[in-house]
């Protein structure tokens, strides 16, 4: 007789992707899709293995905004990041936490997966600023509450 024993990590594992939104003319009040619009890309994989499924949120915030990657040069440029739900639910991501996924009591949290008209997207608000190869900085987080 073959006894085994399985255990579980009992936490929830994130891992992300970088999004790329490729090189793009600087058009004042333009929103920008992610290069790779095909649907069903999978931006954050999210392992749940808890053994109790609690309520859990998770968050986006922005931790360093868009600036220009040439040494020399460190000027914040005029782009947001907007999270799209569908096309008519959109919520502007700034450096206050913005929910972007939650579950119900006994539900595991699921990988985040977008579709064309969902996901994050950028806008251009203004257009004043030097041409460059610009970088900004994501932070997700998860917050393990009752409801």
């Amino acid at each position: 007789m073959d006894n085994s024993i399985y255990s579980i990590k009992n936490c929830i594992e994130i891992s992300t992707k970088p999004i790329n939104y490729g090189v793009r003319q600087k058009l004042k009040g333009l929103l920008i899709e992610r290069k790779d619009v095909m649907n069903d890309f999978e931006a954050i994989h999210i392992l749940d293995t808890r053994r109790m499924k609690n309520h859990v949120q998770l968050y986006l915030t922005v931790k360093e905004p868009f600036k220009n990657i040439d040494p020399n040069n460190h000027e914040k440029i005029p782009i947001e990041f907007q999270y799209y739900i569908d096309e008519h639910n959109i919520n502007e991501i700034t450096d206050k936490p913005c929910l972007v996924e939650e579950t119900d009591e006994g539900e595991s949290l699921k990988s985040l997966t977008w579709s064309k008209t969902e996901g994050l997207k950028l806008y251009i608000a203004d257009n004043q600023f030097e041409d460059g190869k610009f970088k900004s900085s994501l932070c997700w987080s998860l917050l393990n509450t009752p409801k």
